[in-house]
């Protein structure tokens, strides 16, 4: 799977980070340094630098993750199946 970075300015897709298997929840921190993205097949959290784009790091993320939203503080919160 991949998340997609979209202009809503220039209606395009600006850039595509490859994330795993399946793509599914997103969000950004408040100052956008940070983007996590749930991969609901590998069970992961995706960590990606919100200024490169790369692919910081992958977490356990419980069987089949998804939605995902930022908390207070360094905070994110990865809701999953089981």
């Amino acid at each position: 799977g991949t998340m997609s970075v979209i202009s809503t300015r220039r209606a395009a897709v600006v850039a595509t980070v490859p994330v795993g298997a399946s793509a599914n929840g997103v969000a950004v921190t408040p100052d956008g340094r940070t983007i996590v993205v749930s991969d609901t097949f590998r069970d992961e959290a995706v960590v990606i630098d919100g200024r490169t784009l790369e692919v910081l790091y992958r977490l356990d993320a419980g069987m089949a993750p998804g939605a995902v939203a930022v908390g207070p503080g360094d905070l994110v919160f990865v809701a999953a199946y089981g």
